[in-house]
């Protein structure tokens, strides 16, 4: 079996396909990066004691910057994506619509810079996906199909089979994986691990569980576990406090066929049947059911309605806070730009989709599925107490916002951020999110709660 150990940077840079060795393996054993589950523990009551004042001057700044080539302004990247996300899941609805997809559909990329959807086929492409991808080219909107040696359903099985596995290697040598994957070229699969013993990554263990498929590997650090102040309206992206923890709400949906509204948050927060209130104090409602894989819970609001719009603006216990109307939700896809509103660190868009369909294993054994996001340049963009916020697009016309996931996690280097209570609390410039649509998808009949 051929092997290759070579150093890769402190962050992961796109590789070129590998679609013949059987194993490539490339690593640097040493600390880099982790994983943090964004809950904040040891929040002492529902109703805390009143916390400081706001800082003077700690209202999140806008960054600016980090453009995707041809743009002079976020407004111009705004307008060009919202085309390029509505062919991407036109395609990817037309794929899952078809007998053959599963042998074939490699996945979906969107770049903003060649204003280009890629779809990603093994095999012969079938004739339907062939003419809604032609249908749906249009000026300022290329489509392009290229081969691709993996389904995604091949990578996604091995990499669910790799998340369940744990460890690589034997002995001294394990490494234990906290993340593994799709690459978005449908060539191999994406692996991070962190070191259990002194000994270097060993493929050992490969063979029986990437079944041939080529795999890249990243040593990083282990991973850790990781409102706006009060809203009756029960809206995206407030402070959500129990007696455990605090968190943020994500989106407002109804579910008919049960007669009732929910406000989703991340499954991690807290237990079932768990009480959550504002910060303030007002219930907003009772954990009805979790979903552990797509790491969302689901807050019964009681009868009461669960809200359309989503906080923006500076976190919790700072001026600037605004809110915007949800228009509709969709599925996420690679190169696209999104923006995420956890209650603690506030809006932070430009934060660009780097994988998706991502397992990720936290230290207390929870598999989630997930997709990573990072900021163009750096900026801190979540942290602890975010877990379960809002991540959306915004409209080209900025009249609203499409719903695309709940904030779960992040990945390191971490820093010290402060929030509106000014206090420090562990925050970075990689977010892991969850897919709305997927976390919905075993509720048949439950949708988003829109303001159209």
């Amino acid at each position: 079996m051929a092997l290759r150990l070579a150093p890769v940077p402190t962050t992961p840079v796109p590789t070129t396909p590998v679609l013949t060795a059987p194993v490539l393996i490339t690593g640097a054993l040493t600390t880099c990066v982790g994983l943090v589950a964004l809950t904040l523990p040891a929040v002492a009551s529902a109703r805390p004691a009143a916390l400081p004042d706001p800082a003077p001057g700690t209202a999140v700044a806008a960054v600016r910057g980090g453009l995707p080539s041809g743009y002079r302004d976020w407004a111009g990247v705004r307008a060009a994506q919202q085309p390029l996300s509505e062919a991407a899941g036109a395609i990817a609805a037309e794929a899952a619509r078809t007998r053959s997809a599963p042998d074939g559909y490699a996945g979906v990329t969107v770049s903003l810079e060649r204003r280009t959807v890629t779809v990603r086929w093994k095999g012969r492409v079938p004739a339907a996906v062939a003419e809604r991808a032609a249908a749906l080219r249009a000026p300022g909107t290329r489509i392009e199909i290229r081969p691709a040696a993996y389904s995604l359903a091949e990578l996604d099985h091995r990499a669910r089979a790799l998340a369940e596995r744990g460890t690589l290697g034997e002995g001294d040598r394990t490494h234990r994986i906290h993340r593994a994957g799709p690459r978005t070229d449908g060539g191999g699969l994406d692996i991070r691990v962190h070191a259990t013993g002194p000994g270097a990554v060993s493929p050992a263990a490969l063979p029986s569980t990437s079944g041939g498929i080529p795999v890249i590997v990243t040593v990083e650090e282990p991973p850790r576990p990781s409102a706006r102040e009060d809203d009756a309206g029960r809206n995206g992206g407030i402070v959500l406090l129990s007696s455990g923890s605090m968190c943020s709400s994500g989106f407002g949906v109804t579910w008919p066929g049960k007669g009732g509204d929910y406000v989703l948050s991340a499954a991690h927060c807290g237990p079932a049947g768990s009480v959550w209130h504002t910060y303030r104090g007002a219930r907003v409602g009772t954990v009805h059911d979790r979903d552990m894989v797509n790491d969302t819970l689901f807050l019964s609001t009681d009868g009461a309605a669960a809200g359309n719009r989503v906080w923006t603006g500076s976190g919790a216990m700072r001026p600037g806070q605004s809110t915007r109307p949800v228009r509709g939700a969709a599925h996420t896809f690679p190169g696209e730009y999104l923006c995420v509103s956890g209650s603690r660190t506030g809006l932070v868009c430009d934060v660009r989709v780097s994988r998706t369909g991502q397992y990720v294993v936290y230290p207390g054994g929870q598999r989630v599925h997930v997709n990573v996001l990072d900021h163009v340049r750096g900026a801190l963009a979540a942290g602890s107490g975010d877990s379960g916020g809002p991540v959306f697009s915004v409209l080209g016309d900025g009249s609203g916002v499409i719903a695309r996931g709940l904030i779960s996690g992040n990945n390191g280097p971490f820093r010290n951020c402060s929030d509106g209570w000014a206090t420090l609390y562990r925050c970075s410039s990689s977010v892991l999110v969850t897919d709305l649509l997927d976390a919905l998808r075993p509720y048949p009949g439950m949708r988003v709660k829109t303001t159209s």
